[in-house]
Formats: structure tokens, sequence, C-alpha cells
């Protein structure tokens, strides 16, 4: 299986985590090996650009590749097949979703469906603000959304004059929406489009707020990638809130398989940085009246 290497700035990286084979023309490709796809899907060239132990192979030995068919895609495998030329052909699996699918996904949930529609739609983020606001100097108080896209959290902290809001997300017809709901409020919040899983911190917050986020990366250089920009952009004292799909929630959400967590799990899954400090359950009701459990977890960086 080949991952997305976590420290890649696009999806042209990936990383080797079993062996594979590819065809009469390719040589075999080992665990560990790094593998740069040259280029886009047509006219696309790879090759290997790191190795492990003894092996040293290129895919297809480094020739380019005539065209690329996409067979599969969806946020945790991806199947192709790349033709090599006369007969033969090789073909790679990703555990991860490359960037530009992702963002394809999810730009396209948010130019299809308005924001009261879609599932995870929330007329108020109660339960945030319940953890967000204790202690909170809305002045001084940093607070980033990951994921945040249409949500109304961004509202819900200008009202109370929070002065330092950032909203990031992969989708810009998501934060379009907020940006068109809040009018001239949106120029008081900092938008940052980007894949969480790609993006790196340049500043530290005070709360980092993730709803409905980290559930998805159900592979796990996602959620080591994820963690590397939490752990970039926190700092000792700094709060976490994570609200992902309970155990006996969802398997699926968006049409994406999911992982759920209890807090325990969770707290496990963060590491040792970060004290699980309480946490609840939320029976949400989605537009559909269908009811999603959710579980909230509050940390604090150590």
């Amino acid at each position: 299986m080949i991952v997305e290497h976590p420290k890649a700035p696009a999806w042209r990286i990936m990383v080797v985590r079993e062996p594979w084979w590819h065809g009469p023309e390719c040589k075999a490709v080992r665990s560990g090996q790094w593998v740069k796809l040259i280029d886009g899907e047509r006219g696309a060239r790879a090759e290997v650009i790191r190795a492990a132990g003894n092996n040293d192979g290129q895919i297809n030995n480094g020739k380019a590749f005539r065209s690329v068919r996409q067979q599969h895609l969806d946020r945790d495998g991806r199947s192709t097949t790349c033709e090599t030329g006369g007969n033969r052909t090789c073909g790679w699996r990703a555990g991860n979703m490359i960037e530009s699918a992702r963002k394809k996904h999810w730009t396209g949930v948010y130019n299809q469906k308005a924001e009261t529609a879609v599932s995870w739609f929330q007329t108020s983020p109660r339960q945030s603000l319940d953890w967000i606001l204790p202690g909170a100097d809305p002045a001084t108080t940093a607070v980033i959304d990951i994921g945040g896209g249409a949500s109304r959290l961004a509202d819900e902290l200008l009202d109370r004059g929070f002065a330092d809001v950032t909203v990031l997300d992969i989708a810009d017809s998501a934060l379009a929406q907020s940006r068109k709901r809040l009018g001239d409020r949106a120029d008081r919040v900092r938008w940052v489009v980007a894949d969480i899983t790609a993006w790196s911190p340049s500043r530290e917050y005070d709360v980092w707020h993730d709803r409905a986020v980290f559930h998805f990366l159900v592979e796990p250089a996602g959620r080591a990638a994820y963690l590397a920009a939490l752990s970039q952009a926190t700092k000792p004292g700094s709060h976490i809130v994570i609200a992902t799909f309970n155990l006996d929630g969802p398997e699926r959400c968006s049409g994406l398989p999911v992982q759920r967590y209890s807090p325990q799990t969770l707290s496990e899954a963060l590491g040792n940085d970060y004290s699980l400090i309480k946490s609840t359950t939320e029976a949400h009701k989605t537009p559909g009246e269908a009811i999603q459990r959710f579980q909230y977890s509050l940390f604090e960086r150590r």
C-alpha cells in the first residue's frame, strides 16, 4: 500500500508501506521507498526518490507513462492503472486520497448543497461554545476552527467580541458561504483554504476547535499529518476541542468512511502531549431528521 507522505506540501509524494509489483516493465518496489509522481494524470512519470535497505528500483524504470486511467477513488483508497506502452500496464494503490481529490470532493459538496442542507449543520454550536468561552478573553484569545467551512461558530465568536478568529477549510466554496453570511463582518475573520494534512501553521493558537474533521482521517499518515499541524499550532496551556462520531455513531458520512472514537480512544490517538479534561456525548439531529451520535472531548496541551 502507498500512503501520502505526511510532510508533502502537495499530493505528489507518496511512500510505499507494503511490497508491491507492477508488471514486466516495472521493477518491484519495496517497503520504505518514496515515490514521486512528477506530472499530472496525462504524460505522468513516476520515480523512486528514496529507497530502504538494498531496494532501489524504479517504477517503470523512470520512463514516461503514456496515460493514467483512474479506476476508483474515495476517501480512504485510490486505485489507478497507468499504461507504459505496448500491452504492458502497471498500477498503484494510495492509502490516502490525494489532496486534489479531497478538495474536489468537499468543494463539490458545498457547490451542490446549501449550508443548512448538509448533515452536520447546526443552527448554533452550543457544546463548542460551552467549552471555548469559559476563561477566554475575547480581546486576546486566538481561536482556530479546523474544517469550519460554513459553520456558525465564527458568527457566535464575533457576536461575543472575539478579535482573533481563524477558519480553515479545504473547500473555498464552504468558506464562501460563511463570508457571504457574515457580510462586512467577514473581514474580521482570517480565512485559510488548506488541507489540514498538508498545512504548515505559521503561528500558535489558544484554542483549536475541530468538529468532524479528525474522524475522516482513516489512514495513519493522515492522522500523523494532522497531529503534526496540531503540535505546531498549539502551545502548553492551549485548549483543544475535538468532536467525532461516537463509537455508536455512523460508520460513514458524506459517502466517506470515518473512524469512530470514544474519549479514551481519541486521547490515545492524540498522545501524551494532550491531557483529557472532560468529555460528553451529543445526539445531533440532521436536517433529514436522522440522529448522529457524537463525542466531544476537551484537551489541554501539556
